[in-house]
């Protein structure tokens, strides 16, 4: 599934690949994928128009050019049926200047994970970016 055009993909295989060997994941989704949750399947865009008003916390993905992004985040989390140590989870980014913006998240981590960690890994998608993009240093 694309994401915002910009070539990411989730795909099962990657879900299943990262964790059959208990690799740690947050990836970007479109608002069109899929989940089962609360006895439906649908797109996740859908979903998040359910979530309650309390279910949101205001924090900071990290520090940027202007300052603190802050956003409205909720999460929403099950156990991975077959390990104990690990959960899925679905994390939504909600913009301030634009509450109808909003961005998706399926994570994978061990269960306990502070949501303030995965906050801070969706903030860094930017700088991880950034630095892919530079010309790499060879040696002669």
């Amino acid at each position: 599934m694309d994401h915002g055009g910009r070539g990411l993909r989730f795909r099962p295989s990657f879900w299943a690949f990262c964790e059959e060997r208990r690799l740690n994941y947050l990836v970007a989704i479109s608002s069109a994928t899929q989940l089962f949750l609360g006895g439906k399947r649908r797109a996740v865009g859908k979903h998040a128009t359910e979530i309650p008003d309390e279910a949101w916390r205001r924090l900071s993905c990290g520090a940027g050019t202007k300052g603190e992004r802050e956003y409205d985040l909720a999460f929403v989390s099950w156990p991975h049926h077959e390990q104990d140590a690990h959960a899925r989870g679905w994390l939504i980014r909600r913009s301030l200047a634009n509450p109808s913006e909003l961005a998706f998240y399926f994570t994978y981590a061990p269960r306990g994970t502070p949501l303030t960690r995965l906050v801070a890994v969706t903030g860094s998608r930017g700088r991880l970016r950034k630095a892919s993009s530079r010309p790499s240093k060879t040696r002669t």
